[in-house]
């Protein structure tokens, strides 16, 4: 609803999702089908069986060049070495990713050379309680990273 505000046509790849809508910015299909129509490619979905590196070399290639990608879900939606060779290649012309194929995401990760990969940490959780838990323990680890260096 708040992307079709914005007058964006929104393509909605969910097997579950209720497929009767008035608005005309809205659309479905099944993933990966229609790939090459999207800027931008957001990720909320679940992990399982079906959806383990859905986003890899062969959908990636779909994707239109220069294309966005966008993970907020589960890290191991995204073959993470797909991911990287086409933000090398300049085929996706940049990501924002706060889950990960491998959690905490390793220093030594390509992902973080990238100019144009924003990097998160991911917060399932939204309550008053959880996010002041989250910030407290995000703060004693970077404290004691700090200390370490």
């Amino acid at each position: 609803t708040r992307l079709t505000g914005l007058e964006m046509n929104v393509l909605v790849f969910d097997p579950f999702a209720e497929q009767s809508t008035e608005n005309k910015n809205i659309s479905f299909s099944t993933f990966p089908n229609k790939l090459e129509e999207c800027d931008f490619l957001v990720f909320t979905c679940a992990l399982n069986a079906d959806t383990w590196h859905m986003l890899n070399q062969q959908t990636l290639a779909l994707l239109k060049s220069g294309a966005f990608v966008v993970n907020v879900a589960r890290g191991q939606l995204i073959d993470e070495n797909a991911l990287i060779a086409s933000l090398e290649s300049g085929h996706i012309e940049a990501a924002a990713l706060d889950v990960f194929d491998v959690e905490p995401l390793p220093r030594q990760s390509k992902l973080i050379q990238f100019e144009k990969c924003i990097l998160g940490t991911h917060n399932a959780s939204n309550t008053t309680e959880a996010a002041n838990r989250a910030s407290l323990v995000a703060i004693d680890k970077i404290g004691r990273f700090l200390h370490e260096q």
